[in-house]
């Protein structure tokens, strides 16, 4: 009556840093328009990894860094690694 363990996977880290973004450069809406823009920027990656971005949680991931078309208001942007299963921040 007691389970066993059939197998069992071992994961190695290799990196301690955390991805970490910022806004690299904002340009403000007009009044009542979409004017706004965003230009996103990540530290703490691997060299050569390519990243995909996206604005809200529900937003789709593209792979540029910038966002363009926004209201003035409180956003939320996302970034993860250009790979099956990235991390995403």
């Amino acid at each position: 009556g007691r389970p066993a363990i059939a197998a069992m996977e071992v994961y190695a880290i290799t990196s301690t840093s955390t991805m970490a973004m910022t806004a690299a450069q904002i340009n403000g809406a007009n009044c009542g328009s979409s004017t706004g823009s965003i230009q996103l920027s990540v530290s703490n990656i691997a060299n050569g990894v390519n990243l995909l971005y996206k604005n809200g949680k529900f937003g789709q991931y593209q792979s540029s860094a910038t966002f363009s078309g926004l209201k003035a208001g409180s956003y939320t942007f996302y970034a993860k690694e250009d790979i099956n299963n990235g991390c995403e921040i």
